[in-house]
């Protein structure tokens, strides 16, 4: 007995020693999965920025993410992990390869190659978004760099709104402004002959604008208004 006096006490203060260090540990492990989660929220942030053609992406995901005000990722000693964030988080943007013309809308037949182009649906490279963040943390060693990445289709052919698309749709030589000009011409000179008997019965004068009425047949449940002020 006298010889294992004082063991439980030495055993007491291992066992403290331990259970220190694995509360440091989880909170360490805590914040790093946090920033983590916040970087991967960064760069979804900053590939639907440049989807919207923001001039500054980086800057929009360090002010939202990334500033001192913002985050509560310290060590014990309450030294912030993320101190400069123009040094510390690098947002970068890729235009992958585009797809072959075989694998593209309407594969690689001629005329459907001009109505990619005039259409804009041609696939031209998904974008990628990285993050990457370099935490400052000397409590149990340097922190991981921090990589997440995301990748979205831009410029896909989707208009923002109804005007856009009669735009678009009537710029296409191919899909419609060449007919167009056609019928517009023969429709003029047979509506400078009916316009007398037109009038007779009240009727309105011919119109030749086909497609901007039907932006008002679109039902409303399929118009978005999205945050920045466009609909689709």
């Amino acid at each position: 007995m006298a010889s294992s006096r004082g063991q439980a006490l030495a055993e007491g203060v291992v066992m403290l020693a331990v259970m220190v260090l694995l509360f440091l540990a989880t909170g360490w492990i805590w914040r790093l999965q946090d920033l983590g989660l916040q970087t991967q929220h960064a760069a979804r942030l900053a590939a639907f920025d440049q989807a919207r053609r923001s001039q500054h992406p980086a800057l929009s995901v360090r002010a939202a993410y990334f500033q001192p005000v913002a985050q509560t990722w310290n060590d014990p000693s309450g030294r912030a992990w993320i101190q400069d964030s123009a040094k510390q988080v690098q947002v970068s943007l890729l235009r992958l390869k585009p797809l072959v013309a075989e694998a593209q809308p309407g594969r690689a037949g001629a005329d459907e190659t001009v109505l990619r182009s005039q259409w804009s649906l041609a696939d031209q490279g998904v974008l990628q978004a990285v993050v990457s963040v370099q935490p400052q943390s000397n409590l149990f060693g340097p922190a991981p760099v921090l990589r997440r990445q995301l990748h979205i289709l831009v410029d896909a052919g989707a208009g923002v709104s109804a005007s856009q698309t009669d735009n678009r749709v009537a710029s296409s030589a191919l899909a419609w402004r060449d007919a167009w000009q056609t019928s517009r011409a023969v429709g003029k000179q047979l509506a400078q002959h009916l316009k007398m008997v037109d009038a007779g019965w009240g009727r309105a004068e011919a119109g030749f604008d086909w497609l901007s009425p039907w932006s008002d047949e679109v039902p409303s449940k399929h118009v978005t208004t999205f945050e920045w002020g466009a609909t689709e």
